[in-house]
């Protein structure tokens, strides 16, 4: 049950972040890269905050621990900044959504860390 389950999580996260980083790249490939000589200090960090979540979605297919710290430090960093500069948090559904991979991907790499005393006791090691 354990396994199945975790495979589920590790799945879902891998492909709830593809979509946000397929996006991104064809931004910057048609675009190419953003011009960052007039950004501001609080942009550069916005900028370096979202990045540090990108290269976490990234990095779930391989390192699910890794990438999930990255991608949930990188938007709460996000979030933070955001709101010590504005004093609001951003609006709108496409930047909350990019903790759930993160989420996802740490609950997965500890479902395959329980204890096995934990699980026999709660009936699901046969």
């Amino acid at each position: 049950m354990v396994t199945e389950s975790r495979g589920v999580l590790r799945w879902a996260a891998r492909l709830l972040g593809l979509p946000p980083l397929l996006f991104v790249a064809a931004e910057v490939l048609s675009n190419g890269p953003p011009d960052l000589s007039a950004a501001s200090p609080h942009e550069m960090g916005l900028l370096v905050c979202l990045a540090t979540a990108f290269v976490g979605l990234a990095a779930i297919w391989r390192w699910e621990l890794a990438g999930g710290l990255l991608t949930l430090t990188g938007m709460a960093a996000f979030y933070a900044l955001h709101f010590a500069a504005v004093g609001d948090f951003p609006h709108g559904v496409s930047l909350p959504m990019l903790f759930g991979p993160g989420f996802l991907a740490v609950t997965s790499w500890s479902l395959a860390r329980v204890d096995p005393t934990l699980r026999l006791l709660s009936g699901q090691e046969r």
